[in-house]
């Protein structure tokens, strides 16, 4: 375990390969959705999941770490997200990852409110920065043509990463 009991170290090498494999995952899914005539991408968020679950894994290392390598190593090999959105969505997906970790680690709240808590922190910083960045001028109109096709996605995020990290947990603890 890491300095909190509710991670696990990221620095053994067992965990260093689960770390990668979520990462891989995370750059994986949105090829082999994209793949599937039919699927919107952009509503199943397939790069969100695993961000999440290396937070409650590893902690705020690795929440941070699978966060900002998968839509850079993504970016590298596919192209996507496009340019426009890389800065936006590895900000999102490194506050979500460090943030879950860091509730994870300093607090006793349920894994459940963590992600819900993280996941709203990260669509803020995405909005900011696409404030800042001047990709938007109505932020209500961006947020919805950014966030309302996930909102199942995002809402089945919540439900189910604390229960698959706490599988994976079990399973490699």
């Amino acid at each position: 375990m890491s300095t909190s009991e509710n991670t696990l170290n990221i620095t053994t090498l067992p965990n260093i390969i689960i770390e990668t494999g979520l990462i891989a995952i995370a750059v994986a899914l949105p090829v082999v959705m994209h793949l599937i005539p039919g699927v919107n991408v952009f509503a199943l968020l397939p790069m969100h999941w695993t961000i999440f679950i290396a937070g409650l894994l590893y902690g705020w290392k690795g929440g941070l770490i699978a966060g900002l390598t998968a839509p850079a190593i993504s970016f590298l090999l596919t192209g996507m997200p496009f340019p426009p959105v890389l800065p936006l969505m590895t900000l999102e997906l490194a506050m979500f990852g460090s943030l879950t970790g860091l509730l994870r680690e300093k607090t006793e709240l349920n894994s459940h409110i963590i992600v819900f808590l993280a996941s709203a922190a990260g669509r803020i910083g995405f909005l900011l920065l696409a404030l800042m960045l001047g990709r938007t001028d109505n932020v209500i109109q961006f947020a919805a043509n950014s966030f309302v096709p996930g909102i199942i996605a995002a809402i089945a995020i919540i439900a189910c990463t604390p229960i698959i990290s706490n599988m994976v947990k079990k399973r490699f603890s």
